[in-house]
């Protein structure tokens, strides 16, 4: 605590300062340390970080930020002071509040001139345990970057809500639904889009309407960053899951297909090089007959081995796809969506999930 705060740069009047929308706690200890919120007219994120206290008054830094700068903090890319540091304008508002939290005065400054032992250290990066119980659904921003395309700015939202939906219903963290039995039908046994897309647009339906994504905001510059309300749980997972046992996937994916579709010429090495998008594939009408009971031993042994890389429940999946075969079809339509992430990675379009 100081002896008194000292007054730097320009007091302004109280009316001045932005109207904001309700705070949102990102770190809390004993209090609130670190809140978001958006300004009601403009929609921008102002952050209001505790910097000091004396007898009187508590001390807040209050900045203009953005989307993607605060999500690069959630997601460990920047530490706390690099997210001050990065203020809008390079203008931030020292904030002096008294008894219940009501802003007494205020001073204007370039960021330049806050006093060091008002910035957290090169350390201060998020830690999830230090925030408060959160919402289940709140805002996700996924970072992009380099050149995109008008068929990746579709293909990314598409492939990113079809895994979530597969993730949410079938998956570890998955709420306990009732499941209903869901047949692939024979025309995705034969690999038809349409078919696909139809099937996944029933599991969109399946997840309960305040659990499924909705679209916020976009910004399109590079870097860029694409928002969406959802449930963060499921967002956590989605981004682990890109992170982790990628090369294994591979080696399972292509183990399972191979079981799945013996007599199927492979697709130019392995067929996670190429994700589904929902376009025919062109595996042979002899591979769809029932396979051999030995076989059959196989796929769900393979399956069972894979789901836990994908995110899924073997057990969860059974219950909505008593048949083997589009069980495993299901299984290995999923891993080329997952993979269809890890393919914006990889080419350096997304930064983050």
């Amino acid at each position: 605590m100081t002896p008194q705060l000292l007054k730097i740069g320009v007091e302004c009047p109280l009316e001045l300062l932005p109207d904001l929308g309700e705070e949102r706690v990102l770190e809390d200890f004993e209090g609130p340390l670190l809140t978001m919120s958006r300004g009601v007219r403009s929609g921008e994120v102002f952050l209001r970080s505790w910097c000091d206290a004396d007898a009187d008054y508590n001390r807040w830094i209050l900045l203009r930020s953005t989307d993607r700068d605060l999500a690069r903090y959630i997601k460990r890319r920047i530490n706390l002071r690099e997210l001050l540091m990065a203020a809008r304008d390079g203008l931030v508002w020292l904030i002096d509040t008294a008894a219940g939290d009501s802003p007494a005065r205020a001073f204007l400054c370039r960021i330049e001139r806050i006093p060091e032992s008002y910035l957290p250290s090169e350390g201060s990066f998020y830690h999830e345990d230090e925030s408060p119980h959160r919402a289940d659904r709140e805002e996700w921003t996924l970072l992009l970057q380099g050149t995109w395309t008008l068929d990746d700015l579709q293909a990314l939202p598409r492939s990113y809500v079809q895994v979530y939906s597969a993730v949410y219903l079938f998956g570890e963290r998955a709420e306990a639904l009732e499941q209903r039995p869901c047949d692939f039908g024979k025309d995705i046994a034969f690999g038809k889009g349409g078919a696909a897309r139809s099937l996944y647009n029933k599991l969109a339906d399946a997840v309960p309407a305040n659990a499924r994504p909705v679209f916020r905001r976009i910004s399109v510059a590079s870097p860029g960053n694409l928002t969406l309300e959802l449930e963060r749980r499921i967002a956590d997972q989605i981004s682990q899951l890109t992170q982790d046992h990628r090369s294994e996937r591979a080696t399972c994916y292509d183990a399972l297909y191979r079981a799945r579709h013996p007599k199927s010429r492979t697709r130019s090495g392995s067929s996670l090089e190429d994700p589904f998008d929902e376009e025919p594939i062109p595996w042979d009408p002899p591979d769809q007959m029932e396979l051999p009971i030995e076989d059959s031993g196989s796929l769900e042994h393979l399956g069972r081995r894979i789901c836990p890389l994908v995110g899924l429940l073997w057990d969860r999946v059974a219950g909505a796809f008593p048949d083997l075969h589009h069980r495993t079809d299901f299984i290995l339509a999923h891993c080329r969506r997952l993979a269809k992430l890890d393919s914006f990675l990889e080419r350096g379009l997304v930064e983050a999930l």
